[in-house]
């Protein structure tokens, strides 16, 4: 079979030559051989992403009104579809991750040295192109956090000096982020950057192939009988393509055991979610951003750290020209790259081991009963307000304030946030959470009574509203309430406070339209019967958002009619499972159809690779590698 499919190749692309020039290819062989590995499975990790997109791409529509619904569609309705999602994700990532660590092997190997200066500038830019790819695609499923995020890397765009507005504005289709935003976004991720990325990727790999693999000195100096080297179109390929194969058996595990989720719809009017923070391969820059000096000399701190972020990428894309062949340039470099690991490790790492700076969450009631973020208002109100302002105690600097929160709220926000034209100077490092705090504390501080008055009030309508809910102990349920309920379950009909649907995480295996959902959240099968029937799943329901849905829901609760529904739902179902009147799912689930034809595939062409890679299937090996001439081949050398 072998040899008709070489002889028909031949015939029509005399692809002999190739084989001929390619067949001479060697890759040295030594103790820093293994990072020769990464470019390869960057390049594996790039295809996963094309393949991955481009299923992606027959149910995603952009836009404001059909982002995040087409992407929900993807997850809950489209079978595997949350498994593809999860892969391109999760290869975005991994990447990422490989192309950094490629182009930190090949700086400290020196690989840049002429003549590969070239090689080493393609490279460059396209690390530049991988993040930006993983920058343009985090916007797309416009949810929560991905706007915020979004919205927190423009800014720092927008704050480099002279192009930064101008690249920001651009980017963003004007000065906010809408709907134009998005269709440049994606126009970025799925045309432009993956277009450039096969550009520089085939001049790459040209240069690759015309200069050869960088060797170190300690093994170029050595005498030529003593440099080991492996064919690359034998051992080399084959080494690679075992090495892709098991970096996809760990991609499409990490993608199925830790499915990447989807949060609540972007609000653009909504405040900021607390801890925001940019994606990982943008934490070590965020944090550096965060912790400089409001001015350094005649800079702002935040246009001097990106003034520096371009002087250093620039030494760094440009270090085969700076860096000539002697010891005293080459330990500078090697202390450049160093300080750089460290910098972006220990950056990164701080950045997410660190608490979210002034807690503001709603409704964790404190010692006094005062919920934290009243507690933190009072915190930053001495912090910023009260050298020159009081509450009840006369005026100062500033008026008092007592009293002030009987004013347009909307209007004392922005007042504060922006306060030009007035003699109040502006707050820094402030937004509109951490504004709407320092006036909840205003309001409790300017009347004591009437702030603990209207808590109290608050609790006793929810108390109210836990009794309302109390009658389904002996309310039988109509099918209208069945029916809604299953409506919010599946998401057909959104939740009044927002977020995603139950289905989005948890799954009913033995419904009759076979609801399969998310495997975030547990299955919900017999969660009716596990919690205690109505009087249970009522008091569940009713304490959400809880430490298990916190995650999810953060601050979106049910209402009473929703519970309502949503018992009715689960009780009926599990009525009608117990009496027999919904079929078992047929067929094979998803979890086992994954395990048994994908890990499963996945297995088998490991070992099929490996008897071809020894030699055990006698007859494969060679036609596959070297055609039909391998024999006559080694008889002329």
């Amino acid at each position: 079979m072998w040899s008709h499919i070489d002889n028909w190749l031949e015939e029509r692309f005399k692809i002999s030559i190739i084989k001929k020039v390619l067949g001479k290819k060697e890759v040295p062989q030594h103790s820093q051989s293994h990072w020769y590995y990464f470019g390869g499975v960057a390049l594996f990790l790039f295809i996963v992403q094309i393949v991955t997109g481009l299923l992606l791409l027959v149910y995603y529509q952009p836009g404001i009104e059909s982002s995040h619904p087409s992407v929900q569609y993807i997850m809950d309705k489209v079978e595997f579809g949350w498994l593809i999602r999860s892969i391109h994700s999760w290869a975005a990532n991994l990447m990422v991750l490989v192309v950094f660590v490629h182009m930190f092997s090949a700086f400290f190997m020196k690989a840049y040295r002429a003549p590969r200066e070239i090689t080493w500038l393609t490279g460059f830019a396209i690390f530049i192109c991988t993040l930006g790819l993983g920058f343009s695609g985090y916007l797309l499923p416009w949810d929560e956090i991905s706007f915020f995020a979004t919205k927190v890397g423009l800014e720092i765009t927008g704050a480099a000096p002279i192009v930064g507005p101008f690249m920001a504005d651009m980017l963003r289709g004007g000065e906010s982020i809408t709907g134009a935003t998005i269709s440049r976004f994606f126009e970025l991720h799925v045309i432009l950057l993956p277009a450039a990325i096969i550009g520089l990727l085939t001049l790459h790999l040209i240069m690759v192939q015309v200069h050869g693999m960088s060797k170190p000195y300690s093994y170029a100096n050595r005498p030529k009988k003593q440099q080991k080297t492996i064919s690359f179109f034998d051992e080399f390929l084959f080494h690679d393509i075992i090495l892709w194969t098991m970096m996809m058996g760990v991609v499409i595990f990490i993608a199925y055991a830790f499915p990447w989720g989807l949060g609540p719809e972007a609000d653009t009017f909504a405040p900021a979610p607390e801890g925001i923070k940019p994606e990982w391969y943008f934490m070590f820059m965020f944090q550096i951003l965060k912790f400089l000096p409001a001015h350094i000399g005649p800079f702002e701190g935040e246009i001097f750290g990106i003034l520096m972020f371009g002087v250093g990428a620039l030494l760094w894309a440009l270090v085969p020209f700076w860096e000539p062949i002697n010891k005293t340039t080459s330990k500078l470099a090697t202390a450049f790259g160093i300080f750089a690991v460290i910098l972006i490790v220990s950056m990164t790492t701080w950045g997410y081991i660190e608490s979210p700076e002034g807690s503001l969450v709603e409704g964790e009631l404190g010692a006094t009963g005062v919920s934290v973020a009243k507690q933190d208002g009072s915190a930053l109100f001495k912090q910023n307000c009260s050298a020159c302002h009081t509450i009840g105690g006369g005026a100062l600097a500033g008026p008092d304030l007592k009293g002030v929160t009987d004013k347009d709220q909307e209007w004392l926000t922005q007042f504060i946030l922006d306060p030009s034209g007035s003699a109040m100077p502006v707050i820094p490092g402030v937004d509109k959470q951490n504004v709407q705090a320092i006036l909840d504390y205003i309001e409790i501080e300017s009347d004591p009574e009437k702030a603990a008055a209207a808590a109290e009030e608050e609790k006793l309508a929810a108390t109210q509203s836990t009794k309302a809910l109390a009658v389904l102990e002996v309310k039988p349920f109509s099918d209208e309430e069945i029916e809604n309920g299953r409506k919010l379950f599946t998401g057909v009909r959104p939740l009044a406070n927002g977020g995603p649907s139950c289905m989005t995480c948890h799954s009913i295996r033995q419904t009759e339209e076979a609801i399969s959902g998310g495997h975030l959240g547990n299955d919900l099968t017999h969660v009716y019967k596990k919690l205690g029937e109505r009087k249970g799943l009522e008091g569940w329901l009713a304490s959400l958002p809880n430490a298990t849905m916190q995650p999810i829901y953060q601050a979106q609760s049910l209402e009473a009619v929703e519970i309502t529904a949503l018992i009715a739902f689960f009780e009926d179902t599990t009525r009608r499972i117990e009496a027999g009147e919904l079929p078992k799912p047929t067929g094979l689930p998803e979890s086992a159809k994954f395990i048994l034809f994908g890990l499963g595939g996945m297995a088998l062409v490991l070992v099929f690779l490996a008897m071809v890679y020894h030699g055990r299937l006698r007859g494969v090996r060679k036609p596959l590698v070297y055609g039909n001439n391998h024999e006559s081949d080694e008889g002329e050398q």
